[in-house]
């Protein structure tokens, strides 16, 4: 993935539904998921849709169709397994997902699990986000309008079974920004005059088709996902025209077979390419032509009944690098992976609910490359997992907990180098991670509350440390700790008014055997973290349509970009407020972001948007 360009955005205008617990054949689960539905109503992007949930944070380097990622309870980004339409998403070897690549317009809801996930979705006890496309067969169009020169647009097609998505997103992201590099002015010595964002423009394609055929209780899916995007990148210096663009392309195919009883055979195939060019040397280390390419081929198969479930994937991945100005250079690498897992659901009490898994990860790197430290690799994983849940009759609140340990393999990148200034290191160890939870799931007429407090231990932590050449090399950096509380609430004041608070508290220390790290906070993570939403409808009093008002708040506090904490990032307030009006199948938005026009960032040197102005329109057909 683009290593280069990396590091929340303001608030989402999502419908967060209640936390539910997922059901299986019938049988209360151990697993609770918070769903956010995205209304389709406003027009942003997907880290926006996610940022307010508690124990959820998520950085971008800024602006539409920037780099963006989200962790889960302050683990690594790499660490959460990101689904779409329940496929695991593995684009490049174990590395973040770039939350850019899925437009909202694709996206129904999302699935928020924070502690363990159902077996169906091959998830082990780290965590997951599941992105689902919209379900409603609707047909209709879809189009924004916003500062900063953002355009967007998607036209929607249904039927029976069936939905395409066409759409396309751009804008040219040059918001005002502090430019601390530009040349001394006698008249703004402290440089404080703003500037706008240079060379930092995006244009989006996208499109969407799935199908569904029944036969009874039995049926077959089918998912076809393309995305294409052009991305000028910006240097520090914010030069009008450094010459350094990404292209990336990336298709996603889904065929599932399923069964009268829930068991289910699926093919997937994922495929990826990106160009990297930085003909100037304005951001990497030299001139650079760098094509990346990652296919990745799954069979899978599982059930999950009521006392056994069973889950099985056979994969291939392959991963190829080459850089046309230094082609000595390439990589070349395979990776064959076998996982089978196991569910055993027990219940000694009525009220008591077990739910023990075990996954084990075979995989093999064949590496075909001039490096000669470069050699074939053979890891063999094993993630228990005991989640447990406890829901008595009547009862409108259920404890809850999981314990797990979970390993990760070193990503390609890690292992084997990328992009001329991360060279590889493949005698990286596998980072394993012991993650414990417990807390309590409410739920009332009108109101919704979800606690827990948490804990993560992170061994064999992998970590990027630079030469005074700025070039980059991935090592094991020994161990860190990590814990905390969450609390989010939903309460349904009546039928105008909806309120949504959210809290999250995360202490971390990074207790490495590196002396300027030792004991400090993890760079990236917010020690505090709220959200509170209020959506107002006015009452019917003459006005045509629905009304609808909204505000919302998103604050994090005491973060650091660096290990050392010598670079504190500035405390995030964003407020925005919208208003919206559906008449006649018709909707129209609109909403100002960033109200106090704040200047933030959440990777250092890749500044977020100040305040903006965005107007959007849906209309559906019968």
């Amino acid at each position: 993935m683009n290593t280069a360009v990396v590091a929340q955005a303001t608030a989402e205008d999502a419908v967060r539904l209640p936390v539910v617990t997922v059901q299986s054949q019938g049988v209360q689960s151990t697993h609770a998921v918070t769903r956010i539905a995205n209304s389709q109503d406003r027009t942003r992007e997907l880290s926006e849709l996610l940022a307010p949930a508690a124990g959820v944070q998520v950085r971008s380097s800024g602006g539409l169709g920037a780099y963006a990622e989200a962790s889960l309870r302050g683990s690594a980004a790499r660490h959460v397994q990101v689904l779409f339409d329940g496929i695991p998403l593995e684009l490049a070897g174990g590395q973040a997902i770039n939350l850019a690549l899925f437009p909202t317009a694709v996206v129904g809801r999302a699935d928020i699990y924070r502690g363990g996930a159902p077996l169906a979705l091959g998830a082990s006890g780290a965590g997951a986000i599941d992105l689902r496309p919209p379900e409603q067969a609707v047909s209709g169009v879809q189009a924004g309008y916003g500062s900063f020169a953002t355009w967007r647009g998607a036209v929607l097609g249904g039927w029976r079974g069936g939905l395409l998505s066409l759409g396309r997103e751009m804008s040219d992201n040059n918001f005002p920004i502090r430019n601390p590099y530009k040349p001394f002015d006698p008249a703004d010595p402290q440089r404080l005059a703003e500037e706008p964002r240079a060379h930092a423009g995006r244009d989006q394609h996208f499109g969407l088709l799935r199908h569904s055929w029944a036969w009874g209780d039995a049926g077959m899916d089918a998912l076809v996902y393309g995305f294409s995007q052009d991305q000028a990148l910006p240097d520090r210096v914010n030069s009008s025209d450094p010459g350094t663009t990404l292209g990336t392309d990336l298709s996603l195919a889904n065929l599932r077979w399923r069964t009268a009883d829930e068991a289910y055979v699926a093919l997937q195939w994922q495929h990826l390419r990106e160009h990297y060019a930085d003909p100037g040397s304005r951001i990497g280390l030299g001139d650079q032509d760098l094509r990346m390419r990652s296919r990745r081929l799954a069979l899978s198969s599982g059930d999950d009944g009521t006392h056994f479930g069973w889950f099985g994937q056979a994969a291939w991945h392959d991963y190829h690098s080459l850089d046309a100005t230094a082609p000595q250079a390439a990589r070349r690498v395979r990776r064959h992976q076998l996982t089978l897992a196991g569910v055993w659901h027990a219940r000694p009490r009525q009220a008591l609910a077990l739910d023990a898994s075990l996954h084990v990860n075979a995989l093999r790197d064949d590496v075909a490359d001039q490096d000669p430290r470069s050699r074939s690799q053979d890891e063999l994983f094993f993630e228990p997992q005991l989640a447990w849940r406890y829901q008595r009759a009547g009862a409108w609140c259920a404890p809850l907990g999981h314990v797990a340990y979970r390993q990760r393999a070193p990503g390609f990148v890690e292992r084997y180098g990328d992009r001329g200034y991360i060279t590889g290191n493949p005698a990286l160890k596998p980072e394993s991670l012991t993650l414990l939870d417990a807390g309590l799931a409410c739920q009332a007429e009108r109101l919704s509350v979800r606690g827990a407090v948490f804990a993560q231990d992170l061994r064999n932590a992998i970590s990027f440390v630079y030469d005074a050449r700025g070039v980059g090399r991935a090592v094991n950096t020994d161990r860190a700790v990590i814990y905390g509380l969450e609390v989010e609430t939903d309460w349904h004041v009546s039928a105008l008014t909806d309120l949504s608070v959210n809290f999250t508290w995360l202490e971390s220390e990074d207790r490495t055997e590196v002396r300027a790290a030792q004991g400090r906070q993890l760079p990236g993570r917010a020690r505090w973290q709220g959200y509170a939403r209020i959506n107002q409808g006015l009452p019917a009093s003459g006005l045509p349509g629905r009304w609808r008002l909204f505000h919302e708040f998103l604050f994090e506090g005491e973060q650091y970009y660096d290990t050392s904490n010598l670079l504190k990032a500035p405390t995030t307030r964003l407020h925005s407020s919208g208003l919206h009006v559906d008449a006649g199948g018709v909707g129209l938005g609109l909403e100002v972001r960033n109200v106090l026009d704040q200047t933030h960032a959440q990777f250092n040197g890749f500044p977020r948007p100040g305040r903006s102005y965005h107007l959007s329109f849906k209309t559906t057909f019968d």
